[in-house]
């Protein structure tokens, strides 16, 4: 895929890449090398950490992207699925 990563994560044995410009978080397996999933965050993702539940947290909505959202998106890395975005109104968070 294409696009511009501020930054990746290894966690649980997975991958897990922000992408700027593309509305994805993208799940690679690093062993075969390849995207095997990707989970609908929104725009500017810039950082994202693992917090003690296992869960994904992103920073998106970048100043670059207008109308993006900005905000933090907590992912459940089992179920691949967003559980809760937390919007900021106008900050553009950059690094978590």
């Amino acid at each position: 895929c294409t696009g511009w990563t501020e930054q990746m994560l290894y966690h649980l044995g997975k991958i897990f890449v922000c992408n700027y410009w593309k509305e994805y978080l993208y799940v690679i397996d690093p062993v075969r090398d390849e995207i095997t999933d990707s989970i609908r965050i929104g725009t500017g993702a810039q950082s994202l950490v693992a917090d003690n539940k296992d869960r994904l947290i992103v920073a998106c909505g970048g100043y670059r992207i207008p109308q993006s959202e900005s905000g933090l998106v907590y992912i459940n890395i089992f179920e691949r699925k967003v559980e809760k975005r937390i919007a900021f109104s106008n900050n553009y968070p950059s690094s978590l």
